[in-house]
């Protein structure tokens, strides 16, 4: 069995919650998740934000597109945590799904607030991944679909 380097420890210790579980379940984990994709694709140091934060309401730090989460600068596992439950929002909703639910709540907030930053903080997908990005073992537990209970919250 291989032994774990200092990169997928830190890999092992944001997925497992901080816990240490020994080289061989860190073996087990690696080997299930990149079967699995359950983890994004995380490329630190784009210009991606930088270029959508000229047409968003928002400043754009980080940004999750399907598989990748583009970074300014290197994220915390905070950022990690936050970019990795949209990720699983993309993959519940696909492509499409996404690309059409996150603009449609935005728009509905910016209605109901008049205020597109609050638009923004307040649309499901959001208040899910600002909820949670504190908790280290939420990924471990989170549920499907589990920002549509901040849809039913919102009305």
């Amino acid at each position: 069995m291989p032994e774990a380097n200092e990169e997928e420890a830190s890999a092992y210790e944001f997925s497992s919650g901080g816990r240490w579980l020994g080289e061989r379940q860190l073996w087990v984990e690696k080997y299930v998740m990149s079967k699995r994709r359950c983890f994004p694709i995380f490329k630190e140091n784009s210009r991606v934000p930088v270029v959508l934060s000229r047409v968003s309401p928002i400043e754009i730090s980080a940004i999750s597109l399907g598989l990748y989460v583009f970074a300014r600068g290197e994220m915390t596992k905070t950022t990690k945590r936050h970019e990795t439950i949209h990720y699983l929002q993309w993959r519940e909703l696909g492509f499409l799904g996404f690309i059409l639910l996150y603009p449609l709540f935005w728009l509905v907030n910016l209605v109901r607030y008049r205020d597109g930053a609050l638009a923004y903080q307040e649309s499901p997908f959001e208040r899910e991944a600002y909820g949670h990005e504190d908790e280290s073992g939420y990924l471990a537990t989170r549920r499907p679909y589990a920002w549509v209970k901040y849809i039913i919250t919102a009305l």
